[in-house]
């Protein structure tokens, strides 16, 4: 694959300055200058600093091993120039005082929940902060998305494609921030399973890499939602037995009308057991082909 170049992109600005002379009946500096009667002078009070704003909602859950990363999204009314700061950062996270983003990857000791985590924006005079919120390490995950596109055929010079060495798929919880990576060293592939996704909206990419090292940009983006599971509440199974009964052996098991959600009902030593609907988690994600890179993530 060709190696991209970018081009250095120049703009040009255009500054003019109209000097405006003062016209009097001769040309006495002093007549210049001299204030308009009547006037008032300008008022000495400057203006009422406008506080910044800041806004996003950070994913509340990571899975060990993988990588976390967040940044809010910050304005200022007056153009002045926002630090951040945050409280409670957890201990495996790093955090960017000039964005605001924490970033890091827990490690299996690190499983647990990190409370009261709040980023905070300031402009040097006013402050705003984002509701704290907490990040729970867990050991394992259940979601998971498949992704699949369409292998590309020539540069992007348009010229045949001739050493295409195998893919990249990069993933996160923030879009076009992407903290988890992995490669398929397989140009023969067009399909993969991202698994072990803990509840959160994911975003999705895949680029295409070369025999020779050279990398294409990212794919349109693709995403998936993962709803954490659902638990079911413990409901009191009214039993009937007919005949007769020995030890602890059922013979009949009946289940109330308002566990509509149940699918199946076993028993087994008088002890039943409640099988779930199974959670949506495998669909797989659907996006049209970009037009500005050879992949596309397609259903």
């Amino acid at each position: 694959m060709q190696q991209r170049h970018r081009a250095p992109l120049l703009t040009l600005l255009s500054i003019s300055f109209a000097l405006l002379a003062a016209c009097g009946g001769d040309d006495d500096p002093a007549a210049a200058s001299a204030a308009p009667s009547g006037t008032n002078p300008p008022s000495s009070n400057p203006p009422a600093n406008s506080a910044p704003r800041i806004t996003g909602t950070p994913s509340t859950s990571v899975l060990q091993g993988t990588g976390y990363s967040f940044a809010p999204s910050a304005t200022d009314a007056d153009g002045n120039a926002l630090t951040f700061s945050v409280a409670n950062l957890p201990t495996w996270a790093t955090f960017n005082a000039s964005n605001g983003r924490i970033s890091g990857t827990p490690t299996a000791a690190q499983v647990g929940t990190y409370a009261n985590i709040a980023i905070s924006v300031s402009d040097g005079s006013s402050s705003a902060s984002l509701p704290a919120f907490s990040i729970q390490v867990v050991a394992t995950a259940t979601g998971s998305v498949t992704l699949s596109w369409t292998p590309p055929t020539q540069n992007t010079d348009g010229s045949p494609l001739n050493n295409l060495a195998g893919y990249k798929i990069y993933w996160g919880t923030s879009a076009g921030s992407y903290a988890n990576s992995v490669t398929i060293a397989n140009p023969g592939i067009a399909t993969y399973v991202v698994s072990q996704l803990t509840p959160a909206t994911w975003h999705f990419v895949v680029t295409a890499y070369s025999a020779t090292g050279f990398e294409s940009g990212y794919s349109n983006a693709a995403s998936k939602t993962i709803l954490a599971r659902a638990r079911l509440p413990l409901l009191a199974l009214s039993r009937r037995v007919t005949g007769e009964t020995r030890g602890h052996a059922l013979r009949r098991t009946t289940i109330p009308q308002r566990n509509s959600s149940l699918r199946t009902l076993r028993t087994v030593e008088d002890s039943p057991h409640v099988v779930p609907e199974r959670a949506d988690a495998h669909q797989p994600v659907s996006a049209e082909r970009h037009r500005d890179g050879p992949l596309g993530v397609l259903a």
